[in-house]
């Protein structure tokens, strides 16, 4: 309820509390995470809190918050780089005069999950020209790739290969940052320290 009446810019007021509620109630539902004892339900929670977050954020933008709204959204487009939110994010840049900021979003938003056509549109607006537009958002691919890849170095020699899987757990500490563990990670992960207060418990990526 609370998207649809952002998406068509009604009944703001009303839509501020009902995302608010749903920030809070999934942010409940995320409190004492525990990767020991993991399930899988929680990945949708999270999903469902990023999705939360991106609507709140759109209700600040709708009702002149602009910073505020950023902090939501560039905190949703983090976890998910879904095309809606990064859409979201970069009319936020627009407006605030960001220019260069707005053409990097809408760049990697244009080859993100499920893209809208109309950031492939707002791209064209914004550097004029269907050349440039490709260079941006195969410059994007690399730069999507690179945000969500963690360098650890080398730990075989070769020929030896490994392979696995990781899951870190985002709990924020007494200075204000964004721990994770293992805790050798924290430096490649510090852009975490930037998700909005309503994450003050955990998150799993």
């Amino acid at each position: 309820m609370a998207y649809v009446l952002a998406v068509h810019n009604l009944d703001l007021d009303r839509a501020q509390r009902y995302a608010e509620q749903a920030v809070a109630a999934a942010t409940g539902n995320l409190r004492n995470l525990n990767l020991d004892r993991l399930e899988p339900a929680k990945f949708t929670e999270v999903a469902a809190l990023v999705a939360y977050w991106d609507t709140l954020g759109w209700i600040y933008f709708r009702t002149g918050d602009p910073e505020r709204a950023e902090s939501y959204i560039h905190a949703a487009w983090l976890l998910t780089q879904r095309g809606e939110v990064g859409d979201h994010l970069g009319q936020i840049y627009e407006q605030q005069g960001k220019k260069d900021l707005a053409v990097r979003i809408y760049a990697q938003t244009a080859v993100a999950t499920q893209p809208l056509p109309e950031t492939r549109e707002r791209l064209l607006a914004l550097v004029g020209s269907d050349r440039k537009v490709e260079e941006l958002t195969q410059k994007a691919l690399h730069e999507l790739s690179e945000a969500r890849t963690i360098a650890l170095g080398r730990l075989l020699e070769p020929p030896q290969t490994v392979h696995a899987d990781f899951l870190l757990l985002f709990v924020p500490d007494g200075a204000g940052e964004l721990d994770c563990r293992p805790c050798g990670l924290r430096k490649a992960l510090r852009c975490f320290a930037a998700l909005p207060k309503s994450c003050s418990n955990s998150t799993i990526l």
